[in-house]
C-alpha cells in the first residue's frame, strides 16, 4: 500500500510529491518529486499507476 505527502504552497500549487511503497517482501520504493507541479498532471500519473490519492490531486477517481 502506497503512502504520500504532499507539499503545498496554496490551495492549487503543489512543490513536491513523496510516494513511499513497502511490499510483502521487504521492498521498498521511494518516490520523491520535486517543482512546480500542476496538479492535473500529478493526476495523470495517478491513473496510470493506481494511486488513489494522486487520482484525487489530480482531480479524477473517487471523492
Amino acid at each position: 500500500m502506497p503512502h504520500e505527502y504532499f507539499d503545498r504552497t496554496g490551495s492549487d500549487a503543489v512543490l513536491g510529491v513523496v510516494v513511499t511503497v513497502l511490499g510483502a517482501n521487504k521492498q521498498a520504493v521511494f518516490v520523491n518529486i520535486v517543482g512546480d507541479l500542476k496538479p492535473e498532471k500529478l493526476g495523470m500519473i495517478g491513473e496510470k499507476f493506481n494511486i488513489d490519492p494522486l487520482k484525487k490531486l489530480g482531480g479524477g477517481g473517487k471523492k
